[in-house]
């Protein structure tokens, strides 16, 4: 865990959530997410993380948990799901990064929001702020290498070449 992590969490990002849906009139475009009642939960791996909704007699406890996938990148699988250790390894240090950038965001934007072809999940363009100043999620994990650029189609494997696992999500080296 990073000495930059904030002690506050993620409490407030509740208030400071948008999400954005490119078929919405510009009127209807930003909605925060505290009108809506969703509250960021947690980071699941590198390109995933969960919502909750806000309680519906309608929604049951699990159907009230939403998990958007970032769009345009495949992070390493960690644990059971790698492939070698070294994607393991990887996994757990996207995993770790994204924990760690998360900490110090203040503002989460979803755009582009579409089902996910397995079902279960929202894909999305995910766009963070970080003290006034907008980052586009995906290029954060391609640029520190906590991730290949995906489109959907064969990925890349984080098995061959070896990667030097030492230049790979560093989050001491991101300037914030």
């Amino acid at each position: 865990m990073s000495d930059k992590r904030k002690d506050s969490g993620m409490s407030d990002k509740k208030n400071a959530l948008y999400v954005k849906d490119s078929g919405m009139s510009d009127k209807k475009k930003a909605l925060y997410v505290k009108d809506l009642g969703w509250k960021f939960t947690k980071v699941l791996d590198g390109d995933t993380f969960s919502f909750e909704l806000p309680k519906n007699p309608a929604l049951t406890p699990k159907l009230r948990k939403l998990s958007v996938r970032v769009l345009g990148i495949d992070t390493p699988e960690k644990g059971f799901r790698g492939k070698c250790e070294q994607e393991k390894i990887l996994g757990q240090k996207a995993t770790d990064f994204a924990k760690d950038l998360f900490d110090f965001v203040d503002a989460i934007e979803l755009l582009d929001l579409k089902w996910d072809k397995y079902g279960g999940r929202v894909n999305a363009t995910v766009i963070i702020t970080i003290k006034d100043k907008k980052y586009n999620y995906t290029e954060l994990l391609i640029q520190n290498k906590c991730a290949f650029s995906y489109d959907g189609g064969t990925k890349q494997s984080w098995c061959e070449p070896k990667i030097d696992l030492e230049k790979c999500c560093n989050f001491e080296d991101l300037p914030l």
